[in-house]
């Protein structure tokens, strides 16, 4: 597929303009992106989970 087909899927998946990356990065997106809304996204545990451990990574004064 050519990028600015996939720009323009982008532009449909997403609302928005793409990212200024490479052809490899938009695939691999867009790909996440229609499995996700095919079997659904994140579980609310998993989200809670990932945002525990960026808490933990980031440095607190």
């Amino acid at each position: 597929m050519e990028t600015t087909a996939l720009k323009k899927m982008w532009r449909d998946l997403f609302g928005i303009e793409p990212p200024p990356y490479n052809k490899r990065f938009l695939v691999n997106r867009l790909s996440y992106r229609l499995r996700e809304l095919a079997f659904g996204g994140l579980t609310k545990e998993t989200v809670g989970r990932l945002e525990i451990m960026d808490d933990a990574r980031r440095p607190h004064p």
